[in-house]
């Protein structure tokens, strides 16, 4: 078995040769998101690689013929490059990352069991609704006593209501958006 695996890696080594692929890590210095491109500087000194790509799927028109998911790495955090020949070369490890971009039109995550995502205008609108709502009837109840027929005296359900929403405050709803996640 010995001369079939010499065979083997020479076989590779022959073919390695010729393809030069390899990887080197590398400090961002640029991107361009509209090529989905970047240009990184070589952490052992050598010349910077320029439009070095951020997606499998690279198109010269990405406006015309969006594509895929991307990732857009930090300006000055550190990458592994690798090339798929001598002149071409892709983001293949991060270690920052600024953000991701997709395309796709939809995304699972935990296998779908929470729903969609909420529309946060819309959440937020509903509830304003709501806290108006809220609002109005706790102002009625903390009104006027609304006498009750035959003695004068506030009535036992507005003493109640009164009661009972002493103390409590409506939802703020000020602060329920993640900016770090959009769609």
């Amino acid at each position: 078995m010995g001369k079939e695996n010499d065979i083997l890696f020479e076989l590779i080594d022959v073919w390695a040769g010729q393809r030069e692929l390899y990887s080197k890590q590398a400090t961002v210095t640029a991107v361009d998101e509209d090529n989905r491109t970047c240009t990184v500087s070589p952490t052992d000194g050598g010349a910077d690689y320029l439009n070095v790509r951020l997606e499998a799927d690279f198109t010269k028109n990405t406006n015309t013929d969006p594509k895929g998911f991307f990732i857009v790495p930090a300006i000055n955090s550190l990458v592994i490059i690798s090339f798929t020949d001598k002149t071409n070369s892709f983001i293949s490890a991060w270690t920052e990352i600024e953000k991701t971009v997709s395309k796709q039109g939809q995304w699972t995550f935990n296998l779908g069991e929470n729903g969609g995502l909420t529309i946060t205008p819309e959440l937020k609108a509903q509830l304003d609704k709501t806290n108006a709502l809220l609002t109005a009837l706790i102002n009625i109840i903390n009104g006027a006593p609304v006498p009750e027929p035959g003695n004068g005296s506030a009535s036992a359900l507005q003493i109640a209501l009164s009661a009972a929403i002493t103390g409590q405050s409506l939802g703020s709803y000020e602060n329920i958006e993640n900016e770090a996640v959009k769609h």
